[in-house]
């Protein structure tokens, strides 16, 4: 973020400015041979992404703070200004129009003029963050503040114990199309030649459930195209070291799309295994190979495809769950799944077993759903009342015999006859 050049000797002091902590805190998490940064590293490189966008947010509220003028309080005003984005006097222009944010304007007046040139209905706001931010999101950067304090000997127990972080809010699980959905996107993003970098990126992000990043992260070196189409996906990309894995392209449209996105690239000037198969627009007109697509890359073919599909809510990612969730309904086993899609969460492994068992549960009940004949009783042995009845017979019951005296029982007990 910052980048400034700083000597590996100097060390987080309570006086210093916070973007000067930041770099401090960072270059202390480097590794450096003679000024430049090496291969070899403390942290990942999404990691590193991380901390600097965190500390990019953290420096509009406190740019002009010393670690030591920071306290617990002044985290939860960060908590509440951040989760809201009020307007305030130090931030700049946007133009707003639904959930569109457009521009960083100096004045309103710069904003309103930008605005006319583009036509609507646009409103304006000085703000000092695009938008406001989600739990989780501010979560990150207060913990990453906390770290530099904690540093500089700044935070302890009671800074601790007067601070109230605000409570994880759990995501939800997964945002997938429905199969009718699918074929609708995939039918309308095929229907302009315009459109075809997201009719190929779609069925390759489907088949392969590969995330964004790790799409982005291709390069030409990792699609391996022949009798056993594979593509591998690296480190870089990978959310961690456990999504690192090689997926095998099965289809003839995977194989048609790949290829497609390699000649692409191909005419942007990646040509070499190194270099990456969506590579990033350097400037109007030039790409540079050695360099990815930023996050934001595909997003105006995107936004066009998704709108005319009638799905202006659909995002990049949620491809990727829809693949998941596809071959969860064909009942294909999770550690299946998790072949193809990487290590994923427990709660996120219950919910696509629970589909997939759905499915299995739907298969079966079309197999074996009609009632199975009877089987067929071996005769059982008749019983003599019943023989005796179909013969004519009836029962005799017998009548109450009276009470027999004492006596009576006594000498037939002897062995006395009863008088004829």
């Amino acid at each position: 973020m910052f980048h400034r050049q700083l000597s590996p000797a100097v060390r987080i002091s309570p006086d210093l400015l916070f973007s000067i902590a930041f770099d401090v805190w960072m270059l202390h998490r480097t590794i450096r041979t003679q000024g430049i940064a090496g291969t070899v590293s403390y942290l990942s490189e999404n990691t590193d992404k991380d901390y600097r966008t965190a500390a990019k947010s953290l420096s509009k509220f406190f740019s002009k703070f010393r670690l030591d003028q920071i306290n617990a309080g002044h985290l939860m005003d960060y908590q509440r200004a951040r989760a809201t984005n009020p307007s305030n006097s130090e931030g700049v222009w946007r133009c707003l129009r639904g959930s569109t944010v457009q521009g960083e304007f100096g004045t309103r007046e710069a904003a309103e003029g930008w605005a006319k040139s583009k036509g609507g209905d646009w409103h304006f706001a000085q703000t000092l963050w695009t938008r406001a931010a989600g739990a989780n999101c501010i979560r990150k950067e207060i913990g990453l503040l906390i770290r530099i304090l904690r540093s500089a000997r700044l935070w302890g127990d009671d800074e601790r114990d007067n601070f109230l972080p605000l409570r994880p809010v759990e995501n939800d699980l997964v945002r997938a199309m429905t199969p009718e959905e699918q074929h609708r996107f995939l039918q309308v993003a095929g229907s302009r030649e315009e459109w075809r970098l997201i009719y190929q990126y779609t069925i390759i992000a489907l088949q392969t459930t590969a995330s964004t990043n790790e799409l982005r992260a291709l390069r030409l070196g990792n699609i391996l195209l022949g009798a056993d189409s594979i593509v591998q996906i690296p480190r870089p990309g990978a959310k961690n070291k456990y999504r690192m894995r090689s997926i095998p392209i099965m289809t003839d449209d995977a194989v048609w799309a790949f290829q497609g996105l390699i000649g692409r690239a191909r005419e942007l000037g990646s040509v070499a295994p190194s270099h990456y198969l969506f590579p990033i627009q350097s400037s109007r007109g030039k790409y540079d190979p050695s360099r990815p697509i930023s996050n934001s890359g595909l997003k105006k073919p995107w936004d066009a495809v998704r709108k005319a599909a009638g799905m202006p809510q659909l995002r990049i990612y949620d491809l990727r769950h829809t693949g998941i969730t596809r071959m969860a309904e064909a009942g294909v086993p999770i550690r299946v799944i998790m072949n193809f899609a990487g290590h994923m969460t427990a709660k996120m492994q219950q919910h696509y077993e629970a589909i997939s068992m759905s499915s299995k549960r739907d298969w079966g009940q079309q197999v074996w759903g009609a009632r199975t004949p009877q089987p067929i009783s071996a005769p059982r042995q008749q019983d003599w009342r019943q023989e005796a009845a179909a013969a004519g017979w009836s029962p005799n019951t017998p009548q109450p015999s009276p009470e027999v005296p004492a006596w009576q029982k006594r000498a037939m007990a002897e062995g006395w006859i009863a008088p004829q």
